[in-house]
């Protein structure tokens, strides 16, 4: 049950460090994109009337960015107490099984009907957080995907930027 555990958590580990590669991609793109968006910026001060476009469409770009950073925040912020639920759970499995060890003596019927009642509560824990941690998940998901969404504004937003400097 322990081995189960510790397999659970690495499984968990690498869907995280996995959700950590995108949004680490999705921020190199961000950046590249910003870099992209402050050349376009400097070439349309040239015309007067295009500047406010630009530092509104900049502002918005730094908007989302600080919403990427909030989602990747939040989402490190999950992998802590997910990490620290692990520990917990851990302690008291320590616990009990430093109780069981202690318990050795007693006559084998009674400890088979307290492993039976400690699996049982195992289950039913378990059973319990699995939502949660689907939940999690899935929230971590559409976070991804709204971030996701967002990068592809920008995108469309740079490409007409683009477009408006050039043809100045």
């Amino acid at each position: 049950m322990l081995a189960s555990a510790v397999h659970m958590t690495e499984d968990k580990q690498l869907e995280l460090d996995e959700h950590n590669r995108k949004n680490e991609a999705h921020i190199n793109e961000l950046e590249d994109k910003k870099y992209r968006i402050a050349v376009a910026k400097v070439l349309s001060e040239k015309k007067s009337l295009k500047v406010e476009a630009l530092v509104k469409n900049s502002t918005e770009v730094l908007s989302q960015k600080e919403k990427i950073n909030d989602v990747k925040k939040r989402l490190m912020l999950m992998e802590s107490a997910n990490d620290y639920c692990d520990y917990v759970e851990y302690e008291k499995e320590l616990l009990k099984v430093d109780t069981a060890l202690d318990n050795r003596l007693r006559e084998d019927e009674d400890i088979t009907n307290e492993l039976e009642k400690l699996a049982y509560e195992y289950k039913v824990y378990y059973e319990g957080h699995i939502k949660d941690y689907k939940d999690m998940a899935d929230e971590a998901a559409l976070s991804e995907k709204q971030a996701h969404d967002m990068l592809e504004e920008q995108r469309i937003t740079i490409k007409m930027l683009r477009r408006t400097a050039l043809s100045y």
